[in-house]
């Protein structure tokens, strides 16, 4: 009896299809496509942290891992730097392909992201994956199934071909920030203290803040004379950062009080390192002169009543007109003195001359 080749094919495709089943089965896989040719390969990319303005552009290669036979390789490859492509920003996602088997098989795979150059800030995704395409064909019909399978390079399980990259630097350190103080004088020193107010606000209200701010502004207060800081903080971008110290005059004033209108300027400039923050601050008064304290003065005035006026003292009589005076009298007391004392006697002398 002759044996039906028909038959004997379909027992063939069945033991083949057994064969790759008992392989899954002894390793189980995560994720695996299958469908007709061609290959699609989907790629995603994403960021754990990014900032605006930030170059997240990124470029992944796909490498053929057996020679022989020859890996089918998508348009646009070279045999020697295999074929690469862009992805561009946050959850960016890529098809590669399409590739075309034509025989049956396994093709092996690797992809892995491109850096020629570490650039500070950035933190790159150094994830090589492995690709494992079984290629199986139909002899009956000539239907090609292609089926992807997903490895870590250290032959772990994967879900999907995804690279995760972040940017961001090392912050800088809050405990070297200066945190120069408020300094607040009173004059005159009123009896009952009265509480101040200062204000340290962001040109931007995005910039970073101390702990305790709200929208970009963060306030201290002061009762009569003493000092008072803002607090520190930190920055994990760098660029130049403006703020500004004044203190809050009340409305109504309080009564007796004198407010400063004195106004601060903060410059803090954070440069990268290699990858670390560093911190530089300047503080300027109105004179643009740098200062290490926001002095402010307050000046208050007593509301004592003033003295009722009375009759004239003599207190406002100019004192070289009394001497003047003085100085005449005391002439003219000698001059009295010495006429009834010469006058006399020459009178008493006639009379005695007349008698004889």
């Amino acid at each position: 009896m002759r044996n039906n080749p028909r038959v004997g094919g379909r027992w063939a495709i069945r033991v083949v299809a057994v064969l790759f089943a008992a392989l899954f089965i002894a390793a189980p896989l995560t994720t695996v496509y299958a469908a007709s040719p061609p290959l699609y390969i989907p790629v995603r990319q994403t960021f754990s942290t990014i900032s605006t303005g930030v170059n997240s552009t990124f470029t992944y290669r796909l490498i053929p891992v057996d020679t022989q036979p020859a890996n089918p390789m998508p348009p646009g490859s070279s045999s020697i730097t295999g074929y690469t492509f862009d992805l561009t920003g946050d959850n960016a996602t890529t098809s590669i392909g399409p590739i075309d088997y034509t025989e049956a098989g396994e093709y092996r795979y690797e992809i892995y992201q491109v850096v020629d150059l570490e650039k500070p800030g950035y933190e790159y995704d150094e994830r090589v994956f492995i690709l494992a395409v079984h290629v199986m064909t139909d002899p009956s019909t000539g239907q090609v199934d292609v089926t992807l399978i997903i490895w870590n390079k250290d032959q772990t399980k994967a879900t999907e071909i995804v690279f995760n990259n972040a940017y961001g630097y090392t912050p800088t350190d809050p405990n070297v920030m200066p945190d120069y103080p408020v300094v607040k004088s009173v004059m005159n020193n009123p009896s009952t203290p009265a509480q101040f107010t200062f204000k340290l606000e962001a040109a931007n209200a995005s910039n970073p803040m101390p702990a305790g701010s709200n929208n970009g502004v963060k306030t201290v207060t002061i009762t009569g004379s003493g000092s008072a800081n803002f607090g520190k903080w930190s920055y994990t971008q760098p660029g130049t950062y403006y703020y500004y110290v004044t203190e809050v005059i009340p409305y109504p004033a309080a009564t007796g009080y004198t407010y400063d209108t004195a106004k601060y300027k903060i410059t803090d400039i954070v440069t990268d390192a290699g990858g670390s923050l560093l911190l530089s601050r300047v503080v300027t008064n109105a004179s643009n002169t740098g200062v290490n304290s926001y002095t402010f003065i307050n000046k208050y005035k007593t509301s004592e009543p003033t003295p009722p006026v009375g009759p004239p003292t003599g207190d406002g009589m100019n004192p070289t007109l009394y001497a003047t005076l003085f100085t005449i009298s005391g002439a003219l007391a000698v001059g009295a003195a010495i006429y009834l004392i010469f006058g006399g006697k020459r009178k008493k002398t006639y009379r005695r001359y007349e008698n004889l």
